[in-house]
């Protein structure tokens, strides 16, 4: 880390008796191993409000983007090291970012099952469910399966 930056996160992180985290804060947030070092103090302030844990990588990420941003931006000269005591919703939609919201995943159903097709009569049963030249001529499965290949069949549902 360049040392002008460490003393300068140390000095500020001094003033709430956590000089002795840079370390910590510049291992989750690289971004602070740079002029973005001075909004340091505004995220442990942040997660000291509980507006943020650094413990939740998603926390960690939407903090990382906003810096990156920040740094590209008029937004570095806009924020003063406590991001003007906004919190991160607000300085998000400050600098235009999306709120990131979670994704929730609908629950995935499945019900796979897998069989070795042996003969022409059993592939061209699958037919109708599928295009493929393999199920449309006697010829057709036999050049897929000769010289000892096989043809499976998976199926959901």
């Amino acid at each position: 880390m360049q040392e002008k930056y460490r003393r300068h996160m140390t000095w500020w992180l001094d003033e709430f008796c956590a000089g002795d985290q840079v370390e910590h804060y510049v291992k989750l947030f690289p971004e602070l191993d740079s002029r973005l070092a001075k909004f340091a103090v505004g995220i442990f302030i942040w997660n000291m409000k509980g507006l943020i844990d650094i413990n939740n990588p998603d926390d960690v990420s939407k903090v990382r983007l906003i810096l990156r941003v920040l740094d590209q931006t008029p937004g570095y000269d806009f924020f003063d090291n406590t991001f003007n005591e906004c919190d991160p919703d607000m300085v998000c939609q400050l600098i235009g970012m999306s709120p990131v919201a979670p994704i929730e995943e609908g629950e995935i159903e499945f019900d796979y099952s897998v069989s070795e097709v042996k003969d022409f009569e059993e592939a061209h049963s699958y037919f109708e469910m599928v295009s493929w030249c393999i199920v449309i001529s006697e010829e057709s499965f036999k050049e897929y399966t000769s010289n000892g290949n096989r043809f499976y069949f998976c199926g959901n549902g």
